[in-house]
């Protein structure tokens, strides 16, 4: 089996779609299948271009995936005019570049990610151009996030971009998103539930050996004397973006209540909209430092160096289906969580027991909760233990990647038996949707 996967973004990149298609790709290998990786140039999210890198066309091989990298518009800016042009721009050029391509390379299956509808539409036209099977990713709701954000206000285009959904999910021959609650709110708008199937994010099984091995090999002592970080302090460490929708605030906040603590402290890594609000909110604080966005390679050091890492997003409805990676990292690095978080996301957390769940945007909890557990080691270790046991047992790449297989295999022979009757059956569920 061939299998095409879209998406904008891949390693080296370490964003979340990046690691999720690193550890299915990966392991789609491993099981004799033939992964082609047709993505962007690693610029994200720091908005310049990886070392290494030039911008252009290229070819290169990432752990047995063949990645055809396409030139796109590369923006700093995190406006949506500019992100849409780069997003509009690499759709195009995949689009272009992969419609005559040698017969022997041509794909069994197409695979396209959400929530940049763009590409997504680049798949399914891809896919009626080889007569095969679409699959379409879904891994956030737009615009339903945009309008509880209050990113996006403008009602017509609202509809457009809702309109814009409706067009991709009625088109695909099956739709696999990463929550629960993701499958349930699709199946409301009218999408076939039998075509709808849920293969969560999870760690992909290299980064479990990483982590252990920074452990092993003592690299969080190596970062916390490269950091200049007191031998006996207690390191409350958050990875990842920093940007609206992540409301690090209540970590700044919090970190204020607990100045009297002068053996916390707060750690934030990684880039984003809202870190230069967040440097200015924190201020005056000798017990927050930021850091810049991390090479994956060195992330297993800070997990090492930390005692409680953190998870946070905003307090809004559409954050109740959402349920960040980040967690799965953390528990696979048999790290402690506590997590600002609510719905399917902190469910899961209590469900394994790794972590402790506090409201989110509630900084005076999170204090409380973080200065009850940075004195106590007996628990900290416990959570830990559990975390990691959760995260081999229910997220590892390599077995998901198996149960992923089947569905696709699945779709393949439907499509092959009767492909007029599926493209039917999908027709009369969008009339029904705009009815």
């Amino acid at each position: 089996m061939h299998i095409w996967i879209i998406n904008q973004s891949f390693r080296p990149e370490t964003i979340a779609p990046a690691n999720r298609f690193y550890g299915l790709g990966s392991q789609w290998t491993k099981l004799g299948l033939r992964i082609t990786m047709l993505t962007g140039q690693p610029y994200r999210p720091h908005g310049t271009l990886t070392e290494g890198y030039d911008g252009k066309d290229r070819v290169e091989e990432i752990d047995d995936i063949t990645v055809i990298r396409h030139q796109e518009k590369i923006t700093k800016k995190k406006r949506a005019l500019p992100q849409a042009i780069s997003q509009i721009s690499f759709a195009w050029r995949v689009y272009k570049n992969q419609r005559n391509i040698m017969p022997e390379d041509k794909p069994d299956v197409i695979i396209a990610s959400s929530p940049d509808f763009f590409h997504v539409i680049a798949g399914w036209a891809l896919s009626v151009h080889y007569k095969v099977p679409f699959i379409m990713e879904v891994r956030d709701l737009w615009p339903e996030i945009f309008r509880d954000m209050g990113v996006l206000t403008n009602n017509f285009l609202l509809w457009i971009l809702e309109r814009m959904a409706r067009f991709c999910y009625w088109r695909a021959n099956a739709i696999v998103t990463v929550t629960q609650g993701y499958a349930k709110s699709l199946a409301e708008k009218g999408v076939l539930s039998s075509k709808i199937y849920v293969i969560p994010n999870a760690v992909a099984d290299a980064d479990f050996i990483a982590y252990d091995k920074a452990r092993e090999e003592k690299a969080g002592e190596r970062l916390r004397s490269e950091l200049h970080i007191n031998p006996l302090s207690k390191i409350v460490v958050y990875i990842g973006n920093h940007g609206k929708a992540q409301a690090l605030g209540q970590i700044i906040d919090a970190s204020r209540l607990l100045m009297n603590r002068s053996d916390i402290q707060f750690l934030l890594v990684g880039d984003g909209t809202d870190k230069k609000r967040l440097k200015e909110l924190a201020k005056g604080l000798p017990n927050v430092q930021f850091l810049p966005n991390q090479p994956k390679e060195k992330i297993g050091a800070f997990y090492a160096m930390s005692t409680i890492n953190l998870s946070c997003l905003r307090n809004i409805p559409s954050f109740n289906t959402t349920i960040p990676s980040k967690i799965f990292e953390i528990m696979a690095a048999t790290k402690p969580l506590v997590a600002c978080l609510q719905g399917e996301a902190a469910e899961i957390i209590k469900q394994s027991g790794g972590g402790i769940v506090v409201p989110p945007e509630n900084p005076q909890e999170l204090a409380k909760t973080l200065e009850a557990l940075v004195d106590d080691s007996e628990r900290l270790a416990d959570m830990a233990k559990k975390g990691r046991k959760f995260a081999e047992s229910e997220r590892k790449y390599s077995k998901l990647a198996r149960q992923y297989v089947g569905i696709l295999n699945h779709v393949i022979a439907t499509n092959q038996k009767n492909p007029a009757k599926t493209a039917t059956k999908q027709k009369k569920s969008q009339k029904e949707q705009d009815s």
